[in-house]
């Protein structure tokens, strides 16, 4: 039987702070697929937010952050790239 593909949510968001909530929301429903507990799901939502928030303003911000977000198993792995910077985040 082949390996089950991980989920994988892809999405380009303007490069505006405000709009990290966003983000938020694609993080907390992969958590949950990765059976993450609430206190886990708040903390990846959390650092995801700040990452997302670190990029859209800071210096030299692209006009959009690409975002990937992708569980396998019962791990979630974010990535988030604007211009040169990137961040990643992982849960638990």
């Amino acid at each position: 039987m082949p390996a089950e593909e991980p989920d994988t949510i892809r999405m380009t968001v303007p490069s505006n702070p405000d709009l990290a909530p966003v983000v938020q929301v694609a993080t907390a429903v992969l958590a949950r697929r990765a059976d993450l507990s609430d206190e886990q799901v708040a903390a990846a939502r959390a650092a995801v937010a700040t990452a997302f928030t670190e990029l859209a303003g800071g210096a030299g911000a692209g006009p959009a952050v690409d975002v990937e977000l992708r569980v396998d198993a019962t791990t979630l792995s974010v990535r988030l790239v604007c211009g040169r910077a990137e961040r990643s985040v992982r849960a638990p």
